[in-house]
């Protein structure tokens, strides 16, 4: 088996699992989105600190 063919057969188990956890369970999906936003928000507002500190 091949690296390629593994990578694919990876990224197919992922994404049925994905389906199968957002179908059988929407708000725990949901939580979780949500989270994963404000961990990115976080992260920026971070940077944005950060680089405003830099500049002053």
């Amino acid at each position: 088996m091949t690296l390629v063919r593994a990578r694919r057969i990876a990224l197919y188990l992922l994404a049925v699992f994905l389906l199968y956890a957002v179908i059988s369970s929407p708000d725990g999906s949901a939580d979780f989105v949500g989270l994963g936003f404000q961990a990115v928000s976080d992260a920026a507002e971070g940077v944005g600190d950060l680089l405003a500190e830099v500049i002053n």
